[in-house]
C-alpha cells in the first residue's frame, strides 16, 4: 500500500492565522468572555458517530477474508476509527474540546446515542464533493491522458468507473429541536458534529493490475454540523481514492481514514473558532 508522509500536511493544519479584524472586534469583550464559562461551552463539540446501518462497503469481503474477521467486525472497526480520528483531529490540531456521545445504556434506559437517533432523520441528494484527493503518485503524462491512465483501466468489463466530483450526500436533519437542545445542554456543548454516512468502494473492476491485486479504493464520509440551538452550519461529503495492494485492514485504514476526518475537521473549523 502506498504510504504517505503526513508531516507537511499536519504542519499546515497546525499553523494559525489570526485576522486583524477578529482582533479589532474582540478587544472590547475579550476579558469578559474569558471569565465566562459559556465561552468554553460554545467551543466544545459533541461528535455523533454514524449508525451501523449507514455503513456501506463494496469489496470489503477481500479485507474480511484476509484478516479473518466478519463484515460486522470490519464495520465496527471502521466506525470506531472514524469517530476516534475525528475527536483527535479536533482536539490535537485545533485545540478545541470535543466529546463523543455516550452509547452505553444506563439503568435499563436507552443510551444518549439512541435518544439522539430518535430525534433526527436524514435526507439525501446529489451534490459536488466538498473535498476530494487521490492518494497515489501522479505522473506528469497522466495529466494529459485519458481517464483510463489516470484512474486505471477497467480490466473486467471495459471502460468507465472512475470517480466523479458529484456524489450523494446524506444530511442529518433535526426532527425535535427541544430534545436536541436538551441534549446539548446536558453535554455542555456549543456544536454537534454528525458523522452521517461512510462508504468504502473497492474498484476491482477498474483496477491497475488484477494479477498483482493492485487496485483502487474510494472512501467517502458524510457529515453535518449544527450549533447547540439546532441551526445548520455546514455539511457535505468528502472523499479520497487510494491505491492498494494490501487487504490488511490496519494498513488499509491507517492513513486513509485520517485524511477523511482531517478533511471534515478542516471544513468545520471556521465555525468553531
Amino acid at each position: 500500500m502506498q504510504k504517505m508522509n503526513l508531516k507537511a500536511f499536519r504542519f499546515l493544519k497546525r499553523s494559525k492565522v489570526v485576522l486583524p479584524i477578529i482582533l479589532i472586534l474582540g478587544l472590547s469583550t475579550t476579558s469578559a468572555r474569558l471569565a465566562n464559562d459559556e465561552v468554553q461551552d460554545r467551543r466544545t463539540v459533541l461528535i455523533i458517530p454514524y449508525s451501523p446501518v449507514d455503513y456501506r462497503a463494496v469489496g470489503g469481503e477481500f479485507i474480511c477474508t484476509t484478516c479473518n474477521i466478519s463484515p460486522g467486525e470490519l464495520s465496527s472497526k471502521i466506525r470506531g476509527a472514524i469517530t476516534t480520528n475525528t475527536l483527535l483531529s479536533i482536539v490535537d490540531y485545533y485545540r478545541i474540546p470535543a466529546k463523543i456521545i455516550s452509547e452505553t445504556p444506563r439503568d435499563g434506559n436507552p443510551s444518549d446515542y439512541m435518544r439522539m437517533q430518535n430525534i433526527i432523520g436524514s435526507t439525501s441528494k446529489w451534490k459536488r464533493l466538498l473535498n476530494y484527493d487521490r492518494l497515489y503518485p501522479r505522473k506528469i503524462l497522466n495529466v494529459f491522458s485519458g481517464a483510463e491512465h489516470k484512474f486505471g483501466s477497467d480490466c473486467l468489463n471495459g471502460g468507465g468507473g472512475y470517480p466523479s466530483n458529484i456524489h450523494s450526500y446524506y444530511k442529518t436533519i433535526i426532527l425535535d429541536t427541544d430534545k436536541f437542545v436538551a441534549m446539548t445542554i446536558k453535554y455542555h456543548v456549543g456544536y454537534v458534529l454528525f458523522l452521517n454516512h461512510f462508504e468504502l468502494n473497492t474498484r476491482f473492476r477498474n483496477c491497475l493490475d488484477m494479477y498483482s491485486t493492485i487496485y483502487q479504493r474510494d472512501f467517502f464520509l458524510h457529515y453535518t454540523l449544527y450549533d447547540n440551538g439546532g441551526l445548520f452550519l455546514s455539511g457535505g461529503t468528502v472523499g479520497i481514492t487510494c491505491q492498494d495492494n494490501s487487504n490488511d485492514y490496519k494498513e488499509v485504514l491507517e492513513d486513509n481514514l485520517e485524511f477523511l476526518t482531517d478533511m471534515v475537521c478542516s471544513r468545520v473549523k471556521k465555525y468553531l473558532l
